[in-house]
Parts: structure tokens; C-alpha cells; sequence
């Protein structure tokens, strides 16, 4: 309907400070994350170039991705999306949210990484 196009025409057209302030919440959640990840063995962060998903590749611990999700969520009770539905190049990826408060967010990271460095450990 027109008038849903002019709203639309009008948030597009229109600086709002609402939006600029929650582009630095995200940018700076994803350089928390990525930081933390870092620390994570056998893994590689893709940080994001805009948005609000950090990427993990975790193709050096032998896990699918689904595998890791599944692992991370049972020991560690954070829930990541396993990417491989989202075609080869994503496959033995993992997306993790920037949604959540820094706070969350950084013990989520914590969360990870001891995963990681749980299944470091085990013989292979």
C-alpha cells in the first residue's frame, strides 16, 4: 500500500540516531567477539563487514558444524547456527548472533572457546 511505501521512502531517506547508535552496538559486539573467539584452538573468526552475525569456521576440529552446535549446546548451553544449509562455501561454519547484551555476548565467547579448548584436548 502507498502508505507503507512512503514509511519505508521516509526510514531510508532519513538519518536517524537510533539506527547510527545501534550500527556501533553491533560493530562493537563483533569486535568483542572476534577477540574472544581468537583464543578458540582449531578455529578461525570471520569477523562480520557489516551486520550482525560473527562467523566461525571450525572445519580444523573435525566436528560438522551441526556436531559442534550440538556439542556447544549440551556442554556449554550457547546456541549457534550451524551454516552448512547455507551452501559449500559456508559449510563447517558456524553464525553466531551479535543480538544479545555485551555482557552475554562476551560470556558466550568465554563459552565457546572452552569448548574449543575442551575438544583441543581430546586425542584424535
Amino acid at each position: 500500500p502507498p502508505f507503507l511505501q512512503d514509511g519505508a521512502l521516509a526510514a531510508l531517506s532519513v538519518e536517524l540516531p537510533e539506527v547510527a547508535a545501534l550500527h556501533e552496538d553491533y560493530r562493537r559486539r563483533a569486535v568483542l567477539m572476534s577477540r574472544l573467539l581468537a583464543a578458540a584452538p582449531r578455529c578461525r573468526v570471520v569477523p562480520p563487514e557489516g551486520g550482525m552475525f560473527v562467523m566461525l569456521d571450525i572445519r580444523a576440529t573435525g566436528l560438522s558444524a551441526e556436531a559442534f552446535a550440538r556439542g556447544l549446546l549440551d556442554r556449554e548451553r550457547v546456541a549457534v547456527l550451524p551454516c552448512d544449509g547455507f551452501g559449500a562455501s559456508a559449510e563447517g561454519h558456524l553464525r553466531i548472533s551479535l543480538g544479545a547484551s555485551d555482557d552475554r555476548i562476551a560470556e558466550a565467547g568465554a563459552r565457546i572457546v572452552r569448548y574449543a579448548q575442551r575438544l583441543a584436548q581430546r586425542p584424535d
